[in-house]
């Protein structure tokens, strides 16, 4: 974690003692989740080790949001920002170590050091252009594009997530995940 934090915002020592004192490490097991849906999401993650995904119920069916690797931060944003009720899941899909800090005490942060609020402002910036960029790749790329996509982004992706996530990621069923598969199989 001080590796993607020093990528961004270059803390004193005072300010990483600060911090150490209030984060903690939680460990998932597969299929645990960070946040429920109907639940505040009361922590920021940072993922150290393992694999997650985001989702949500849409008339009756579960639908994978996004997935979330080594070296990200996760929370549910708007539930963390407002502590609201979440409308998405966060669930490991592998063992998965987090480094994770309480929304009061991460504000607290924010108001005694510029340069975690300054790493905050820089964080929720990039995730609003993850969310942003994800909108637009569903709306504007093929599936195959988008897997590819998410091939590059997460290769361990294919060994530990069931295909029924991928499939609904990408907006398709499950049969034609595998007729993609098969095509980009034939094409190497």
């Amino acid at each position: 974690m001080k590796n993607q934090i020093r990528s961004i915002v270059n803390p004193s020592g005072e300010e990483w003692d600060e911090l150490a004192r209030l984060v903690s490490v939680r460990h998932l097991t597969k299929k645990e989740t960070f946040v429920e849906a109907g639940r505040v999401c009361t922590h920021l993650g940072f993922i150290e080790k393992g694999l997650m995904r985001l989702y949500q119920w849409v008339n009756g069916e579960e639908r994978t949001l996004n997935f979330y690797g080594e070296d990200e931060f996760i929370s549910v944003m708007p539930s963390f920002q407002l502590q609201q009720p979440s409308k998405s899941t966060f669930e490991a899909l592998t063992p998965v170590d987090l480094i994770v800090i309480a929304h009061d005490d991460l504000y607290g942060l924010f108001e005694r050091h510029h340069v975690w609020e300054r790493l905050g402002r820089l964080v929720a910036e990039k995730k609003l252009k993850e969310m942003n960029d994800l909108r637009d790749d569903f709306n504007y790329k093929t599936p195959t594009e988008r897997y590819l996509y998410l091939t590059t982004r997460h290769p361990a992706l294919l060994q530990h997530v069931p295909v029924q996530h991928i499939a609904s990621y990408l907006g398709i069923t499950r049969v034609h995940l595998t007729r993609l598969r098969r095509q980009l199989m034939s094409k190497h």
